[in-house]
């Protein structure tokens, strides 16, 4: 920090520091994005940086928002100095003002870095700011060089007539005519030498401040999108999908029949293990009611010491009874045979003990192992994969104590608070983590949802997938030129655009992704889609802005697990309000299915715990329609997509192994690891079953609904229509010819 004594002319342009080789950014900036937002008082900066974070979802910081706390903070001893420093209309010393961005840097990534030891990529716009060439190089040295700096250019005069228009209502010291003066002056002294340098770096985004807010607001989006979308192009590339490896047939015959369609990955092993058609309830609760009675029998106590006992035992009945059912129930049938080779056969252990301790027949559970994973202690001899179809000839699904850990300290207090700052954390945690992770496995479509086969005979692109996804939604809603369409959890914005150009909606997306509303955004510039029609939000889904009588359809994929348990008919019913009376919500979302074997339960605890922090509304379907219809939805059709999602997932998997060089470069080879089991992992959870994929259409249970006009979109039923006349029409032939003859023979009867 500066000493508060004599400081140098503000006014005095001074010398830019030389750059030192022993001074380091403290944020990097290739997962840190910094652009500065200059323009002399009055231009429209604050205005015009909450469209920005609106719609590009950067993080705003403002260095006069900052100076002007700080002033105001009890206690500081740079209050009084930036005071005087404003009053007089010059510049507070860089050293004040930098440290006081950093903090607020280093606050809004503390969070992330404490969560992901390799960083996440959070965008800042900071606004009035560097005002001064040793601030920008001062900042750009020990905080984070900027990716390039968007200027206000706006006359004087009129810069005048806001702020003095402002003065009048805002109460700020500084708007009056003699501040205003002075800083008009200190800005052109030497904030115009800061835009000079970096637009001699082609740096700047230079843009005409004049006339109203929303004009002003094109000429600045129009800018930033072709500054932004150059800067991303650079920043990674999407290669092609690799191609499978040739099916092999399995080496013997182990008792089940397989499959051979090119549209998945076939199961060489399908095999079912132990779950709930062998767990008693009975018994547990038996248990847990009856040991505390007999121990407070034993001391001859009665309900309240029964009571007091009970609140010490249920926990470890309820884990051991859990750890032992796990571990001896019968497999839910023998059907599969099991191939019976040794662990050695399928894992590489590390150290001489674990080893010794898995080894021949000695299966590893489940959950052991994928820790084991992440931790570089094992690997898998060949491909992730491949091996991980043969796991019930090498892994048991027990229940371990760090499963029951996570369960009773991590899983469950989410589940139960589920608060609104939570969604926001978790999403952001995961979501702002880099684009670039994220493309490395989802492809240029850039959606996180299960696409659609349309040929089970033959291998379609992950990109088709996607296509025919977006397609069958945009039909099942029955979606029309000019119909409003809100999806929330939009993600990168890939529907939205898909409707936008193909059916002309006009398409509100809302995530609270930041890099995906950048994302989203930047692809609505390069379809020439305006902003008056479709648009990404970057906001929490309960601040939606609803358009007078609601949107004509509502689609939500995949998002509706991140609400909760506990906040899901909070969550339908706001839906359910936001929606035209005649209109139509589609959901999607991954569900469980009841019938649970205990490998189910233990892959659905991973997920929670590394892949979808406070997704506890993966539910069993029946549940879940309860809920719909709880709050007066209707079902209008279900489809199950669990398949689909497996072949989405195998093509996920293999851009992720074909990038793995980059992703293990940039993130490390333990997020590596744990994506690579992830997609591994899920392809096969998503073919067996374990994990259902449904897609909802929902209409309103209203008298007034017109359900006659949803028949057209009911597909299922008109395809099976469709393909019931072909036989019917064959039908018809023989019968008429029947009919001819009984008719000749009544006429030669006489009758």
């Amino acid at each position: 920090m500066a000493a508060t004594g004599t400081l140098p002319d503000p006014t005095v342009q001074p010398t830019p520091p030389t750059a030192s080789a022993n001074v380091s950014p403290a944020f990097d900036p290739a997962t840190t994005t910094v652009v500065f937002f200059l323009g002399g008082p009055g231009s429209g900066k604050g205005t015009q940086s909450e469209n920005l974070v609106r719609e590009y979802g950067f993080f705003h910081l403002s260095a006069g928002d900052l100076l002007r706390e700080e002033q105001d903070r009890e206690g500081s001893q740079y209050g009084q100095l930036i005071k005087d420093y404003i009053k007089d209309g010059k510049i507070v010393p860089m050293e004040v003002t930098v440290k006081l961005l950093e903090n607020a840097m280093r606050s809004q990534l503390s969070l992330a870095s404490d969560k992901n030891s390799s960083g996440g990529s959070t965008r800042f716009l900071i606004d009035g700011f560097p005002r001064k060439m040793d601030q920008a190089v001062f900042f750009e040295q020990t905080v984070c060089p900027s990716k390039f700096t968007i200027f206000l250019d706006c006359p004087e005069d009129v810069m005048e007539k806001r702020l003095l228009n402002r003065g009048l209502t805002s109460g700020r010291s500084d708007d009056n005519l003699e501040s205003i003066k002075k800083r008009f002056r200190t800005f052109v002294e030497t904030s115009m030498p800061v835009v000079d340098h970096f637009a001699s770096k082609g740096k700047v985004v230079k843009v005409e401040a004049v006339g109203s807010p929303s004009d002003v607001w094109d000429r600045v989006k129009k800018g930033n999108m072709a500054k932004t979308q150059s800067e991303a192009s650079d920043d990674f590339e999407f290669i092609e999908t690799p191609a499978a490896p040739t099916p092999t047939p399995p080496a013997e015959n182990y008792g089940v029949r397989t499959t051979t369609y090119p549209a998945i990955k076939n199961a060489p092993l399908p095999a079912d293990a132990s779950g709930s058609d062998t767990f008693n309830n009975w018994i547990l609760i038996g248990l847990i009611v009856l040991v505390p009675w007999y121990i407070a029998r034993q001391v001859r106590g009665g309900l309240f010491t029964t009571l007091f006992f009970a609140l010490f035992t249920s926990l470890p009945i309820l884990m051991a009874f859990w750890t032992i059912a796990s571990s001896i129930s019968p497999r839910k049938n023998e059907k599969a045979r099991y191939p019976g080779r040794p662990i050695e056969d399928y894992l590489s252990f590390h150290s001489e003990l674990d080893r010794a301790k898995y080894h021949g027949k000695n299966k590893i559970p489940m959950e052991t192992f994928h820790e084991m994973y992440f931790d570089g202690k094992v690997d898998f001899k060949g491909d992730a994969l491949e091996i991980m179809e043969y796991r019930h000839d090498w892994a048991n699904f027990r229940f371990t104590l760090s499963l029951f850990k996570f369960f009773l300290t991590g899983m469950m207090p989410e589940v139960i608070l589920h608060s609104r700052s939570q969604d926001e954390e978790q999403v952001r945690d995961h979501y702002d983590r880099g684009d670039d992770f994220y493309a490395w496995f989802l492809g240029p479509r850039m959606i996180y949802t299960s696409g659609i086969i349309s040929d089970i005979n033959r291998e379609e692109s992950l990109e088709q997938l996607q296509d025919n996804k977006m397609a069958v939604v945009c039909e099942k809603i029955g979606l029309q030129k000019g119909e409003t369409l809100l999806d929330i959890g939009c993600g990168w914005g890939t529907l939205c655009r898909y409707a936008s150009v193909h059916y002309g909606a006009q398409a509100t997306g809302v995530t609270l992704g930041r890099n995906q509303t950048a994302w989203g955004n930047r692809g609505f510039a390069n379809d020439g889609i305006p902003s008056s029609q479709s648009q990404i939000l970057c906001m929490d889904y309960r601040d939606t802005p609803v358009p007078v009588g609601g949107y004509k359809k509502i689609t939500c994929l995949e998002m509706v697990e991140h609400v909760g348990v506990k906040n899901l008919s909070t969550f339908l019913k706001q839906v359910y309000d936001m929606l035209d009376d005649d209109g139509v919500f589609f959901l999607q979302y991954a569900g469980l299915r009841k019938s649970w074997q205990y490998e189910d339960l233990i892959w659905g605890l991973f997920m929670n715990k590394y892949i979808f922090p406070g997704a506890d509304a993966s539910t069993p379907l029946g549940w879940f329609i309860d809920k719909l219809e709880g709050v007066g939805w209707e079902v209008k059709g279900i489809d199950t997509v669990g398949v689909h999602y497996s072949a989405t997932l195998w093509r996920w998997y293999r851009n992720w192994m074909g990038n793995r060089d980059k992703v293990e470069a940039k993130y490390g080879k333990r997020w590596f690891r744990i994506w690579e089991y992830f997609l591994a992992y899920s392809t096969i959870i998503s073919r067996q079953g374990s994990a259902a994929c449904y897609q909802i259409t929902l209409v309103k249970n209203l008298n007034s609904t017109h359900r006659i006009e949803g028949i057209p979109t009911q597909f299922g039923l008109k395809a099976a229509a469709d393909k019931g006349k072909l036989h019917n029409a064959g039908g018809k032939i023989v019968g008429a010819a029947s009919s001819l003859g009984e008719s000749v023979k009544n006429a030669l009867r006489g009758e």
